[in-house]
């Protein structure tokens, strides 16, 4: 890691970053390139318009289950052109990523070939991009959309993964213990006017991205929520293991939290696990279990014993930042979790009241 992109995660830490570290990072990462080839970035522009206004709305949470004993995350239905689907909301993925099967079922019209990847030991995926005339979710409908296949009936044998940035036109608040995602109107900056509200289906930024903190609005309401640092399709919050601090992913799509080899290393002892894990990529092949791990971010302050751990080395490198673990959905479906996409500011609400005794 570079010594420009530590003294950065130090001011993140601090919740200092100023203009002065922004235009560092910014010439440190000039430019920000499509996330898609760029014969299909020159092409006309498929914006994902919203065609009904709905300044606010809610969203009930389906559970997603890998099987009938197992949940293993939130979900919402969504329509696909004429095609009814079950998509895994996840925080941790960018845009909307369907399997072959919905699509072709969905009629989506196909653009060109894609290359995708995630978690998993197995190398990148292929797919493709494509246009889907109309989606509709709840009480949104959108046209014109470009969303991502992939070349596998399935998404990890579900219809598909819709990233909770697809909704950054909104305050976002995915409340776990309520099953309810609730959009609302982002707080107006002062002197600013109407904005148009489209559907984020496919994810546009590929390098490191930061909202610097004199282009950001913080509304007084919003003054005690968590910077966020957003690096291609993860959203980092400070978050404290064992009294020392690490950048953690916020990742609803994952079903469970995990630690990486290397910050569990510092920390605590690893054994090995016996258990598995898999994603987009494939199965991880070396997983370990962290012992006694205890977690601090917002309210919450919890002895979780053992924890998932595997190597992060990767996605970190791919990412330009060490990424110390994930906050996954077994944690999460506890928090009032609320994002301002547009501001990069988190707000992780934990009260032990709502949550059922089973869940401790």
């Amino acid at each position: 890691m570079s010594l420009r992109i530590q003294a950065l995660c130090w001011l993140f830490f601090a919740a200092l970053l100023s203009a002065a570290a922004a235009e560092d990072f910014e010439r440190l990462h000039p430019g920000y390139a499509d996330d898609l080839p760029p014969e299909v970035a020159a092409a006309p522009r498929h914006l994902c318009r919203l065609v009904n206004a709905v300044e606010r709305t809610h969203l009930p949470l389906i559970p997603m289950r890998s099987d009938p004993q197992e949940q293993h995350g939130f979900g919402v239905r969504a329509k696909l052109n004429q095609s009814t689907a079950s998509l895994l909301l996840d925080t941790g993925a960018s845009g909307m990523l369907i399997g072959r099967r919905i699509a072709q079922r969905a009629g989506a019209r196909a653009l060109r070939e894609l290359s995708l990847g995630g978690v998993g030991d197995g190398g990148r995926l292929g797919g493709y991009s494509a246009v889907l005339d109309r989606i509709r979710i709840g009480e949104l409908e959108f046209e014109d959309c470009l969303v991502k296949v992939a070349d596998s009936d399935t998404v990890t044998g579900i219809d598909g993964v819709i990233g909770a940035d697809v909704f950054a036109s909104y305050l976002v608040e995915i409340d776990g213990p309520a099953r309810t995602m609730r959009l609302s109107p982002l707080p107006a900056p002062p002197e600013e006017t109407a904005h148009r509200v489209m559907l984020r289906t496919v994810s546009e930024k590929s390098e490191p991205e930061v909202v610097p903190s004199s282009r950001s609005y913080v509304a007084p309401e919003m003054a005690h929520w968590s910077k966020a640092l957003r690096i291609r399709h993860h959203l980092l919050v400070p978050v404290e293991v064992n009294g020392q601090p690490m950048l953690f992913g916020v990742d609803t799509g994952a079903s469970h939290s995990m630690i990486s080899t290397t910050a569990a290393r510092k920390v605590t002892r690893l054994v090995r696990a016996d258990f598995s894990v898999k994603g987009v990529s494939g199965s991880v092949n070396e997983l370990f279990a962290a012992e006694r791990v205890r977690l601090r971010f917002g309210s919450f302050d919890r002895q979780i014993g053992n924890m998932l751990s595997f190597d992060l080395a990767r996605i970190s490198h791919d990412d330009g930042i060490d990424i110390s673990g994930l906050l996954g959905f077994e944690i999460l479906q506890q928090i009032d979790l609320k994002i301002d996409y547009r501001d990069n500011l988190v707000e992780l609400g934990y009260d032990d009241r709502r949550i059922p005794s089973w869940m401790h």
